[in-house]
């Protein structure tokens, strides 16, 4: 099983994701929800050698410390994770940035829990097929 993070200050995106999707049926465990890359990050560090994401579903726009901060924090601190940012049309100008601390993919606000679910089953797939061929 998989795990995955929810990072965003918008309480009716981070609570609809968190809790419309069936994280099990995807094949992967919910670890928790943040309203900020840094609340984030200090859990991440603390639960280092327990519980460390593999996919971070994140906003990009968020006090304390934003989507690309966290993205250039999970790299420094080489936490293997891949990002998923969520953004709206206005903000895809990040994009550039994003690439630069590898963020995995966007999805455009608002949210679609069918597209959600998609790129879950298409992440997981890439995953299965990476472990299949490294044994």
């Amino acid at each position: 099983m998989y795990t995955v993070i929810i990072v965003g200050d918008d309480d009716t995106i981070r609570n609809g994701l968190s809790q419309r999707i069936n994280w099990e049926a995807y094949g992967f465990e919910l670890l928790g929800t943040y309203q900020h890359g840094q609340q984030a990050l200090q859990a991440m560090q603390t639960a280092m050698q327990t519980a460390v994401p593999n996919l971070i579903l994140s906003d990009v726009s968020m006090p304390i410390m934003d989507g690309l901060e966290l993205a250039e924090q999970v790299n420094q601190h080489r936490i293997p994770a891949k990002i998923i940012l969520l953004t709206g049309f206005d903000e895809f100008h990040y994009a550039r940035r994003a690439i630069k601390h590898q963020v995995h993919d966007f999805m455009m606000k608002p949210i679609m829990m069918p597209d959600v679910r998609s790129l879950l089953s298409r992440i997981r797939q890439e995953w299965d097929k990476q472990h299949f061929f490294a044994r």
